[in-house]
């Protein structure tokens, strides 16, 4: 990879990580469609790295308040379900096992443009459904363990490129009531232990990997970081003001054009 492909990959990285589009489909898109050799799972995950970081920055506070819910579980047991760290452990399950025991099926046989046809307007077309159930008044913070549990069960098919992670747990929030703003705040908390766990698992095995690798792989990172941080706020707003449904009709067009082409 040279720094041209980093960048670019890096800024779609950024801008489609948080969105309900599949940053994975763009990227493997935007190889295939300018020529470039497929850039492989590791160095998706390094991009993911990069949008961790900004998550964790900004939501900092949310951060903190898992980690002193953790350290409470122990003078407090019995207020473990009630806590947004219990929550989002119990979200990240299905996706762990998804991951562990489908990551090298999902890398030889999911990445293709055909699949990604299939599942951006299937997908799509789930967040459009879920939109016209009528919106409740629950707040993230009143899932039941059993409901999160489900949004978790969601979030497992995002490793399928062209589901997109942000989508299928805002599809799932949605189906369960919550209103569009409360959905991507808490589609955007999911992320962070889904990424911990998809990062750690790449970076355990990235071994032996030639030190230019290295360079390309960092500097995408930071890009993707950077980028992402800024989308965050940017994608919030536009819930608030504008809603969903534009995602939904990207969406529809994007599948039809791969269908075309």
């Amino acid at each position: 990879m040279n720094i041209i492909q980093t960048l670019v990959l890096a800024v779609v990285q950024g801008i489609t990580e948080f969105i309900p589009v599949s940053s994975s489909a763009h990227l493997v898109l935007i190889s295939y469609w300018l020529g470039w050799a497929d850039q492989g799972l590791l160095f998706d995950v390094a991009l993911h790295c990069g949008t961790l970081i900004a998550l964790l920055l900004y939501f900092r506070q949310a951060v903190l308040q898992c980690i002193q819910e953790f350290f409470s579980w122990f003078t407090n047991p019995r207020n473990i379900p009630n806590t947004l760290a219990f929550k989002l452990a119990v979200c990240s399950i299905p996706v762990m096992l998804a991951g562990a025991f489908g990551h090298h099926a999902i890398e030889q046989y999911c990445r293709s443009p055909q699949l990604l046809a299939y599942t951006t307007l299937g997908f799509g077309a789930l967040l459009g459904v879920a939109l016209l159930h009528r919106p409740g008044t629950l707040g993230y913070t009143d899932l039941s363990v059993k409901q999160v549990l489900l949004i978790g069960c969601f979030q497992a098919l995002s490793l399928i490129p062209g589901t997109s992670r942000s989508g299928i747990t805002l599809t799932a929030c949605l189906l369960l009531g919550l209103p569009p703003q409360a959905a991507a705040t808490f589609s955007l908390l999911c992320g962070i232990p889904t990424l911990i766990m998809a990062s750690t698992y790449e970076l355990v095995h990235a071994q032996g990997v030639p030190i230019e690798h290295l360079n390309m792989i960092f500097l995408g990172m930071v890009t993707s970081a950077v980028v992402a941080l800024a989308c965050i706020r940017l994608f919030l707003q536009w819930v608030g003001r504008y809603g969903l449904w534009p995602f939904v009709a990207y969406r529809m067009v994007l599948g039809l054009c791969l269908f075309i082409f």
